[in-house]
């Protein structure tokens, strides 16, 4: 059901209007166990794990996450690389057995990930542990490729895992998942099951298939289009389902697709409508038939995806999805599930306990769990059970325009039925309350949700709004603030907090005083029930100190750089040779443990100057630490020396560092290898577990964050959660403000919001080589142009399939009169920038640009990574020529009658607000009415790329010419 309220608000004067509307509505649909019969004894829980991540590894600041239960002493005892630890490994067992499932998926193709499910598997029997298991998956290709698959590397999987006693079976034979089964023909898996059975000489095992997703789609577009199959298209979908049980052990299904109305949502959802209206009818229907009853019947259980480096996000709301399809596999009654994935830090698909997430998937786990098995409910174990068992979710930070969510979720624990009454509100941070929901009456034996929608826009731009929940009388205010961004949105992952996890602080200070510029004095005395895990200090969600930290890394006495090497696809190369820190006395140099990322067995120089290495270049940065004393900065060098004469040596003078925050070299002209010196002004490192339980902590921290948002996080040893409210330091100014249009997903259409000027985002780029190759910004080095660059995962330039001819890819600096220009050569000079430094939403680009036009279509901006955001800017026959990516995909073309003058200085600037693309070249303008969306977030680019997407139809060549000036204003 659902209901529009419209309370009186209690809010500022920015709010839209005085009446501030929210939708409410409840969702306790019962969960029902399916009449099939199920080959395995029990239905078997397992989620597919990337065996790369571990508890030790360094999440801060790249990834938005991370487990909740890390641990650095779990990293490799000689500082060596690994993906995995025992003692690392051993944590998801134990939190696996909380949540009362069977194991961890996991991929055995190719040699590493072969490797690594071996390694899963040995420490398993290493623990003698004998109730989790690994669920062994087959890889097929890549899935933008339809690869064909020799049956060898199976094979040898297959041999193995036969073998093992840890590996789950079905009626004797050996359960095996597979990813990407799709991509090779019914026909061709018939002949590799025959080769794989041959080559065994046995065929005790059961691989379980799933539908080809070419003609699903097909058949789902009918759907959608007609709301009905007809009886040709069910054949074909019955059909789809047999040629997998033909000729595999199984099919695994999943049973929603992918939708994003223009309209609607940034996320996409989950939607189960095919699934419900047809396959769900066909599957019934084939599963009974006498020759299919020894088929395995699996699905995939997804939670949401989503991705702040790609953009690409589909929705969790709260719980809902997760719960929305649970109800529907567990109809079918399946021989198991399959839950996407346990720890995937890039998705934040993560069924793992993690920070943001805490320990709610888990209880939602053990109930569903033992709902199937036919297990009386419980709580978890050492928790209070008094504390009802309610969660609450909503998003950490948001823009106007979105909508602002909360799920109040009941998870039965087995207690008898009772009454739980309870109340939301939200609060200012003097604990005005700005809205009050309803109250409710939730029956304890139900497993479901309250929700509430509140349009985003109906709070002020720069605010922080604390959510207060009263529960059977006590009133629990700890949860995590909710910022309101003025304009920028990456980060869509939701916090939820169980009212049982909440750590117990007995007594909690926290000021905050600005010393200067952008140097704040802190101070955190704090009385926790239990031993802490960390106590850490935040500011606009991210880590910039914690707790005992300044043993490991000094911030008060050092400068920390961060340094970071990088290379482009295809471009990967292993470099000896050293990093020595000149003019310093003694130097710290030490490594950062990012996933997936070799920061190598290096050793230290005999004079104590730094390290020697054979270092790793590839896409992803390989970072290493070096503190310096603050009293050698002015003089400090460091240099790079490498065997390579292509590299040679490098210098990077850290007084840049300090002063403008940044340095960055190209280190290899021809193929663009890349090193970054950034002043750390966040938390270098994971926190080290303190075990105390009082704390008395003070220091200074520096940000470039104008207006910052300062709270405190307490995490205990348990799991359970502390975090505070927040302190403003630095008073918003209360005018000007600007009227900025925003696309409200509440009423559909475009809205104005009053935002204070102070807070908008006003970028111009300071023109000069003081920074090496960056284009700094006079906004904070969040919006660093880089020149080159953009390699790692999800940047402009991290895809293979974006081709880019081989160079330095980086403009030159060059001096004209008085000023600084950058000259770029036309064949792969670019300057990347990051997410949302052009904007989702209302936008100002202006650039002075001298082109040497040629006579092919130039490129010269994209938002776009290597798919597309919303514009991309060109000169097109002497013209300025722009191309729009929307929302729901389509490609809007504006072919403008503005010339561009072929080598003379050209002001351009292009204005969108929802309204109208306003286009203008040297004064002339042509204003175009449009309202589209932009697909999504995305890194942007000046200069390139050339790929042939959404632009026009023929060949595409960088910019070649001269800029001088630059400027990208958020309205």
């Amino acid at each position: 059901m659902k209901i529009m309220f419209f309370l009186i608000s209690l809010m500022s004067a920015a709010a839209l209007s005085a009446a501030v509307p929210f939708t409410r509505t409840s969702d306790f649909t019962p969960v029902t166990i399916g009449e099939r019969a199920r080959n395995a004894k029990e239905t078997m829980f397992f989620a597919e794990a990337q065996l790369k991540y571990g508890m030790f590894q360094n999440y801060l600041h790249y990834w938005i996450d991370r487990p909740l239960f890390w641990n650095r002493a779990t990293r490799h005892p000689e500082r060596r690389f690994a993906y995995m630890t025992y003692p690392s490994f051993m944590i998801d067992v134990e939190q696996l057995r909380k949540y009362e499932m069977d194991g961890l998926g996991a991929f055995g193709m190719h040699a590493g990930k072969f490797r690594q499910l071996k390694q899963a598997d040995g420490f398993l029997e290493k623990g003698k542990v004998s109730d989790v298991m690994i669920l062994p998956q087959i890889t097929y290709g890549e899935a933008v490729v339809r690869s064909d698959t020799k049956p060898d590397e199976i094979v040898d999987m297959l041999k193995y895992c036969l073998e093992s006693p840890r590996m789950p079976r079905i009626n004797g034979k050996l359960l095996v998942g597979t990813y990407n089964y799709r991509l090779l023909s019914a026909a061709r898996h018939k002949e590799l099951m025959k080769q794989i059975a041959e080559m065994l000489g046995r065929d005790d095992f059961l691989i379980i298939g799933d539908m080809d997703f070419g003609r699903l789609r097909k058949l789902q577009a009918a759907f959608r289009k007609n709301g009905m199959l007809n009886r040709k298209q069910t054949a074909e979908l019955e059909k789809l389902i047999t040629d997998v049980l033909d000729v595999a052990g199984g099919i695994q299904l999943i049973t929603t697709e992918l939708i994003r109305p223009s309209g609607g949502d940034y996320t996409s959802r989950y939607d189960t409508s095919f699934f419900d209206n047809c396959t769900s009818k066909a599957l019934e229907k084939i599963m009974a038939r006498p020759e299919y009853k020894d088929k395995i019947l699996g699905f995939f259980v997804n939670q949401g995806y989503i991705n702040h480096l790609s953009g690409m996000n589909h929705g969790e709301y709260g719980t809902f999805t997760l719960r929305n399809i649970m109800r529907r596999v567990l109809k079918h009654n399946p021989d198991y599930v399959l839950f996407f994935e346990w720890n995937e830090a890039n998705e934040n698909t993560c069924f793992q306990p993690t920070v943001y997430s805490g320990q709610t998937v888990g209880r939602l786990i053990k109930y569903y769990s033992r709902l199937s098995k036919g297990k009386p409910f419980a709580p978890y174990a050492g928790e209070n059970a008094s504390i009802p068992n309610l969660t609450l979710s909503h998003r950490a930070t948001l823009k106007p325009g979105e909508v602002l969510r909360f799920e109040l979720l009941n998870i039965p624990d087995g207690a008898p039925e009772h009454t739980i009454t309870a109340q939301l509100k939200l609060t200012d941070q003097s604990g005005k309350v700005l809205l009050a929901f309803p109250e409710e009456k939730i029956t304890s034996t139900l497993l479901g949700s309250i929700d509430y929608c509140v349009p985003g826009e109906a709070f002020a731009a720069g605010s922080v709004i604390r959510p207060v929940l009263t529960a059977n009388g006590k009133t629990y205010t700890d949860f995590q603030t909710i910022r309101i961004d003025p304009t920028m949105s990456w980060n869509y992952k939701a916090v939820r907090q169980n009212l049982r996890d909440m750590l117990n602080v007995g007594e909690f200070k926290f000021n905050v005083r600005k010393l200067d510029r952008n140097r704040y004095r802190f101070a955190v005395d704090l009385k926790a029930s239990e031993p802490l895990a960390s106590v850490e200090l935040m500011n606009l969600e991210d880590e910039i100190a914690a707790a005992g930290a300044e043993k490991e890394y000094d911030a008060e006495n050092n400068l920390i750089v961060r340094l970071a090497l990088t290379a482009p696809p295809h471009a990967s190369s292993r470099e000896p040779g050293k990093i020595r820190v000149l003019n310093a006395s003694s130097p710290g140099i030490s490594a950062n443990y990012l996933a997936n990322v070799d920061p190598g067995a290096w050793k230290n120089l005999p004079d104590g100057s730094g390290i020697h290495n054979n270092f790793h270049l590839w896409t992803q940065e390989t970072v290493y630490f070096i503190q310096i004393s603050k009293k050698d900065a002015g003089k400090a060098v460091i240099e790079l020396d490498f065997k390579n004469p292509d590299i040679g040596i490098k210098r990077i003078p850290v007084d840049i560092v300090e002063k403008n925050g940044v340095y960055a070299v190209v280190l290899n002209p021809k193929t663009a290898l890349r090193a970054e010196a950034l002043k750390m002004t966040n938390l270098p490192d994971l926190p080290q577990s303190s075990g105390q339980k009082h704390l008395n902590w003070s220091g200074t921290v520096e940000t470039d964050t104008p207006y910052p948002v300062f709270t405190v996080r307490a995490i205990g040893r348990s799991g359970r959660i502390y975090r505070s409210h927040a302190v403003m330091p630095v008073q918003i100014p209360g005018a000007p403000f600007q009227e900025v249009a925003c696309f409200s997903e509440t009423v559909k259409k475009a809205v104005k919001v009053k935002i204070p000027e102070a807070l908008l985002p006003d970028i111009h780029y300071l023109f000069g080589p003081d920074s090496g190759a960056m284009l700094r910004s006079d906004s904070g080095r969040y919006f660093d142009g880089r020149l080159g660059g953009g390699f790692h995962y999800m940047e402009a330039f991290s895809h293979p399939l974006t081709k880019v001819a081989a160079g330095d890819r980086a403009p030159q600096w060059v001096r004209d009169g008085k000023e600084w220009l950058l000259r770029f050569d036309g064949v792969n000079d670019y300057i990347n920038f990051t997410r949302e430094t052009f904007p989702q939403g209302a936008f100002t680009l202006q650039m002075e640009i001298r082109p040497d036009c040629a006579d092919r279509t130039m490129v010269l901006f994209r938002h776009f990574n290597y798919f597309l955001g919303s514009l991309s800017l060109f000169i097109r026959d002497g013209r300025l020529y722009a191309c729009w990516g929307e929302k729901n995909l389509r490609n809007f073309k504006f072919a403008t009658s503005l010339p561009v003058r072929n080598g003379a200085w050209n002001r351009i600037e292009v204005k969108y607000d929802f309204s109208r693309l306003a286009f203008t070249v040297n004064g002339k303008s042509e204003i175009i009415p449009f309202r589209g969306r932009a697909y999504a977030f995305k890194s942007a680019i000046f200069g390139g790329h050339d790929k042939r997407e959404y632009a026009p139809d023929e060949p595409l060549v960088f910019f070649k010419g001269d800029l001088r000036k630059l400027a990208i204003r958020h309205y």
